[in-house]
Protein backbone atom coordinates (compact mmCIF):
# COMPACT_ATOMS: atom_id res chain seq x y z
CA UNK A 1 0.00 0.00 0.00
CA UNK A 2 2.57 2.04 0.53
CA UNK A 3 6.20 2.25 -0.82
CA UNK A 4 9.59 4.04 -1.28
CA UNK A 5 11.92 3.51 -3.78
CA UNK A 6 15.29 4.82 -4.81
CA UNK A 7 15.06 7.70 -2.08
CA UNK A 8 18.34 10.08 -1.85
CA UNK A 9 18.74 13.42 0.40
CA UNK A 10 21.37 15.45 0.68
CA UNK A 11 22.08 18.75 2.96
CA UNK A 12 24.39 21.06 0.83
CA UNK A 13 26.91 19.34 -0.49
CA UNK A 14 26.71 16.14 2.48
CA UNK A 15 24.85 13.66 1.08
CA UNK A 16 22.95 12.13 3.79
CA UNK A 17 21.45 8.74 2.19
CA UNK A 18 21.05 7.51 -0.92
CA UNK A 19 19.41 4.23 -3.05
CA UNK A 20 16.73 3.71 0.43
CA UNK A 21 13.41 1.56 -0.80
CA UNK A 22 11.03 -0.09 1.37
CA UNK A 23 6.80 -0.90 1.78
CA UNK A 24 4.57 -1.35 3.88
CA UNK A 25 1.22 -3.08 3.85
CA UNK A 26 -1.50 -3.27 6.10
CA UNK A 27 -0.79 -4.17 9.52
CA UNK A 28 3.00 -3.62 9.19
CA UNK A 29 5.29 -1.15 10.82
CA UNK A 30 8.95 -0.14 10.09
CA UNK A 31 11.42 1.14 12.46
CA UNK A 32 13.68 3.61 10.87
CA UNK A 33 16.87 3.52 12.96
CA UNK A 34 20.38 5.04 12.61
CA UNK A 35 22.40 7.29 14.21
CA UNK A 36 21.87 11.27 14.91
CA UNK A 37 22.46 13.07 11.69
CA UNK A 38 21.96 10.44 9.44
CA UNK A 39 19.12 11.42 8.18
CA UNK A 40 16.17 9.65 9.82
CA UNK A 41 13.53 12.86 10.35
CA UNK A 42 14.94 14.00 6.51
CA UNK A 43 13.44 10.72 5.25
CA UNK A 44 10.33 10.35 7.14
CA UNK A 45 10.06 14.36 5.65
CA UNK A 46 10.47 13.39 1.99
CA UNK A 47 7.63 10.15 2.97
CA UNK A 48 4.93 12.45 4.12
CA UNK A 49 5.71 15.42 1.23
CA UNK A 50 7.21 17.76 3.56
CA UNK A 51 10.19 17.72 1.52
CA UNK A 52 10.46 17.73 -2.45
CA UNK A 53 12.34 14.68 -3.66
CA UNK A 54 15.70 15.01 -5.06
CA UNK A 55 15.58 11.58 -6.59
CA UNK A 56 13.12 8.52 -6.58
CA UNK A 57 9.60 7.72 -5.84
CA UNK A 58 6.94 7.43 -3.67
CA UNK A 59 3.76 5.76 -4.06
CA UNK A 60 0.50 4.68 -2.48
CA UNK A 61 -1.89 1.99 -3.35
CA UNK A 62 0.30 1.40 -6.28
CA UNK A 63 -0.05 5.36 -7.84
CA UNK A 64 2.88 7.71 -7.05
CA UNK A 65 1.66 10.58 -4.42
CA UNK A 66 2.36 12.91 -6.97
CA UNK A 67 -0.89 11.49 -8.87
CA UNK A 68 -3.20 11.02 -5.82
CA UNK A 69 -1.48 13.35 -3.42
CA UNK A 70 -5.28 14.18 -1.84
CA UNK A 71 -5.97 10.66 -1.14
CA UNK A 72 -2.20 10.12 0.20
CA UNK A 73 -2.91 13.05 2.75
CA UNK A 74 -6.30 11.65 3.55
CA UNK A 75 -4.77 8.92 5.00
CA UNK A 76 -1.59 10.42 6.50
CA UNK A 77 -0.91 11.18 10.06
CA UNK A 78 2.17 12.64 10.97
CA UNK A 79 3.93 13.56 14.03
CA UNK A 80 7.17 15.29 13.74
CA UNK A 81 9.76 15.97 17.27
CA UNK A 82 10.13 19.02 16.67
CA UNK A 83 7.90 21.93 15.04
CA UNK A 84 3.89 22.23 15.84
CA UNK A 85 4.10 19.90 18.92
CA UNK A 86 2.78 21.18 21.92
CA UNK A 87 6.07 19.81 24.80
CA UNK A 88 3.19 19.49 27.38
CA UNK A 89 0.97 17.46 25.63
CA UNK A 90 1.62 13.71 24.74
CA UNK A 91 2.37 12.40 21.63
CA UNK A 92 -0.81 10.58 21.37
CA UNK A 93 -2.38 13.90 22.57
CA UNK A 94 -0.88 15.74 20.07
CA UNK A 95 -1.69 13.52 17.23
CA UNK A 96 -5.19 13.42 18.52
CA UNK A 97 -5.30 16.99 18.45
CA UNK A 98 -3.34 17.91 14.73
CA UNK A 99 -6.49 15.05 14.22
CA UNK A 100 -9.31 17.52 15.51
CA UNK A 101 -7.74 20.20 13.57
CA UNK A 102 -8.00 18.35 10.36
CA UNK A 103 -11.48 17.68 11.18
CA UNK A 104 -11.37 14.01 11.44
CA UNK A 105 -10.40 11.00 13.73
CA UNK A 106 -7.22 10.07 13.91
CA UNK A 107 -8.10 6.67 13.49
CA UNK A 108 -9.09 6.97 9.72
CA UNK A 109 -5.68 7.82 8.71
CA UNK A 110 -4.28 4.46 7.57
CA UNK A 111 -0.47 5.38 7.71
CA UNK A 112 0.82 7.02 10.74
CA UNK A 113 4.76 8.45 9.93
CA UNK A 114 5.94 9.53 13.41
CA UNK A 115 9.37 10.67 14.68
CA UNK A 116 10.81 9.66 17.88
CA UNK A 117 7.05 9.53 19.65
CA UNK A 118 8.66 7.39 22.88
CA UNK A 119 10.80 10.47 23.21
CA UNK A 120 10.95 11.61 26.83
CA UNK A 121 8.02 9.38 27.77
CA UNK A 122 8.17 7.36 30.99
CA UNK A 123 7.74 3.87 31.03
CA UNK A 124 4.15 3.88 31.86
CA UNK A 125 3.81 6.47 29.21
CA UNK A 126 5.75 4.10 26.40
CA UNK A 127 3.82 1.16 26.97
CA UNK A 128 0.71 3.20 27.26
CA UNK A 129 1.04 4.60 23.29
CA UNK A 130 2.46 1.44 22.58
CA UNK A 131 -1.13 0.08 22.76
CA UNK A 132 -2.24 3.14 20.86
CA UNK A 133 0.45 1.84 17.83
CA UNK A 134 -0.81 -1.65 18.47
CA UNK A 135 -4.25 -0.98 18.26
CA UNK A 136 -3.28 0.71 14.93
CA UNK A 137 -1.91 -1.71 13.39
CA UNK A 138 -4.40 -4.77 14.34
CA UNK A 139 -6.52 -2.15 12.80
CA UNK A 140 -4.70 -2.95 9.43
CA UNK A 141 -2.86 0.59 9.66
CA UNK A 142 0.43 1.32 8.83
CA UNK A 143 3.20 2.72 10.89
CA UNK A 144 6.89 4.25 10.00
CA UNK A 145 8.73 5.18 13.16
CA UNK A 146 12.17 6.24 14.41
CA UNK A 147 12.75 5.69 17.87
CA UNK A 148 16.02 5.45 19.60
CA UNK A 149 13.96 3.37 22.87
CA UNK A 150 14.15 -0.08 21.84
CA UNK A 151 10.72 -0.37 20.00
CA UNK A 152 8.12 -3.68 20.68
CA UNK A 153 4.97 -3.38 18.95
CA UNK A 154 2.79 -6.14 18.15
CA UNK A 155 2.08 -7.29 15.11
CA UNK A 156 3.88 -7.91 11.53
CA UNK A 157 6.96 -5.54 11.68
CA UNK A 158 10.76 -4.71 10.78
CA UNK A 159 14.05 -2.33 11.51
CA UNK A 160 15.32 -0.43 8.28
CA UNK A 161 18.99 1.03 9.53
CA UNK A 162 20.13 4.30 7.64
CA UNK A 163 23.69 4.93 7.94
CA UNK A 164 26.00 7.77 6.62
Amino acid sequence: MFSVSNLCCSRGEKRLFSGVSFSLQAGEYLHLEGDNGVGKTSLLRLACGLSPLEEGQICWQGQPVSENSDEFRANLAYLGHQLALKEDLTPLENLLSHAAVAGRQLSTAKLWILDEPFVALDPAAQLAFAEVVNAHLANQGMVLLTSHQAVSLAGHGRSYRLSA
